[in-house]
């Protein structure tokens, strides 16, 4: 199995508790820069698994 493939779930899971307990104890003005921070950080995680897969595809033919 492919290490690059099972990095985001093994960093999804445990920051999608964080954002659960952190939701339960926050006010509406830091839910929202929290959200806007772990949205972020997914779409980098994203970026970075997703782009090398790409281009190690496309590098290949």
């Amino acid at each position: 199995m492919n290490f690059w493939l099972w990095l985001p779930i093994l960093l999804i899971v445990p920051l999608s508790f964080l954002f659960r307990y952190f939701l339960k104890r926050s006010d509406d003005s830091k839910r929202r820069a929290f959200s806007f921070f772990a949205l972020g950080f997914f779409v980098c995680v994203i970026l970075l698994v997703g782009v090398p897969q790409v281009i190690d595809l496309v590098w290949r033919r």
